[in-house]
């Protein structure tokens, strides 16, 4: 396997580690589990907001919220969730 797929391979599996920490956060927040984080997990977690809000805005957006009454479920995490290990094993399958 090339070092170009390699390198590939553990940016998408560490974005998709750091999905899963924004949408177990992003529960516990709606939950109510997780209020008035400190200082320094404050700057954490709007650091990784930063870093995973460019592919779930966008992903957000284009796919709708799935309604069960009252409640909307964001599929953007879940989508994410599949298609980037997909992107993974396909860029390995075409390097090796």
């Amino acid at each position: 396997m090339g070092i170009v797929a390699t390198v590939a391979g553990l940016i998408l599996t560490t974005y998709t580690g750091l999905i899963v920490i924004r949408w177990g956060v992003d529960l516990l927040t709606r939950v109510g589990l997780l209020r008035e984080p400190s200082r320094p997990a404050a700057l954490a977690l709007e650091f990784l907001r930063t870093l995973t809000d460019p592919l779930l805005r966008p992903v957000g957006k284009a796919v709708p919220p799935l309604r069960f009454g009252s409640v909307a479920f964001d599929l953007s995490f879940p989508l994410l969730l599949v298609v980037l290990p997909m992107i993974n094993a396909f860029i390995t399958t075409i390097a090796g």
